[in-house]
């Protein structure tokens, strides 16, 4: 995010080094099996070994889990900003506090959404989710929640819905909303 947007990208900042390797832990075990695989199965290969070339080919499935990895730990707030979310079966709830009137609590079932969005917040509020189902009042929840970071796991049961798709959302500057899924007429996500 650019200074323009009021700060840094959330889970980019500072923080615990503790906090930092959670939040990118899956990304480093990921890449560095990615390089092992490749690494070993490529230099195998080229010295005959057929195998190697297996080994290489499991290679890309593991370059592919550290992209993907890379945008979920993107997407990961540091758990400072206003509100609790949780997470479980096929739920989000998200307990907006008082006086943050840019956040709207409530609960939404992830099948009955209709969008999912982006948002920078007026105000100097931050970046927030926002969540509007088919029927209902939307949920708007802070990227920076207490338990936010289980948002994009939680959404990826939606159809068509991409992590790396939300991450981009977040990552534009200005003010306003970027979409992030849509259900079509057909019950499938677009965007």
């Amino acid at each position: 995010m650019s200074e323009g947007m009021g700060g840094t990208w959330p889970g980019m900042g500072g923080g615990s080094g503790a906090a930092l390797l959670a939040r990118w832990a899956e990304t480093l075990i990921a890449g560095a099996l990615a390089v092992t695989l490749l690494g070993v199965g490529v230099s195998a290969g080229l010295n005959g070994g057929w195998l190697g070339w297996g080994i290489a080919a499991l290679g890309l499935p593991a370059a592919a889990w550290a992209v993907v990895a890379f945008s979920r730990g993107r997407l990961k707030g540091a758990g400072e900003g206003p509100g609790v979310v949780e997470v479980a079966e096929g739920r989000i709830a998200y307990l907006a506090p008082e006086g943050h009137e840019q956040f709207w609590g409530g609960v939404v079932r992830v099948e009955e959404l209709w969008t999912v969005e982006a948002v920078l917040l007026k105000r100097n509020a931050g970046l927030a989710w926002r969540l509007r189902p088919i029927d209902g009042l939307p949920v708007v929840i802070s990227v920076g929640a207490r338990g936010a970071d289980r948002i994009p796991e939680a959404l990826t049961a939606l159809p068509g819905f991409s992590v790396m798709r939300a991450a981009k959302a977040f990552e534009h500057g200005g003010l306003g909303v970027r979409p992030i899924w849509r259900r079509s007429v057909h019950g499938r996500g677009f965007l």
